[in-house]
């Protein structure tokens, strides 16, 4: 199910700071796109390229895209290092329990 948004991101105009309406957009790779914007400002009419790039995780994908390789950031660097550690931790009491058994 899919999330919604009330707002849209907006770009400013790096000139006058007036909204930019994106004009047209396409797909250089799944985590890029390119495209054009125009100043709404009549008086500014600016014109522009620009760059969308998704640049790390955050939060990994429940599912996630084979083709798509994107570093996780360093907040998630560490939550994933302690969960590692946390489900390989050995367990002090088992290895006890099991080496009595023997």
């Amino acid at each position: 199910m899919s999330k919604k948004r009330f707002n849209k991101p907006r770009l400013h105009c790096p000139h006058c700071g007036e909204f930019m309406m994106v004009r047209s957009s396409q797909e250089v790779m799944p985590t890029l796109r390119k495209g054009l914007v125009d100043c709404m400002n009549n008086e500014c009419n600016f014109r522009g390229q620009f760059w969308f790039e998704i640049a790390s995780t955050v939060a990994p994908s429940d599912m996630p895209n084979p083709d798509v390789h994107l570093e996780p950031t360093p907040f998630l660097q560490k939550r994933m290092a302690k969960q590692y550690e946390q489900e390989h931790q050995i367990d002090m009491f088992q290895s006890a329990n099991d080496a009595n058994h023997s």
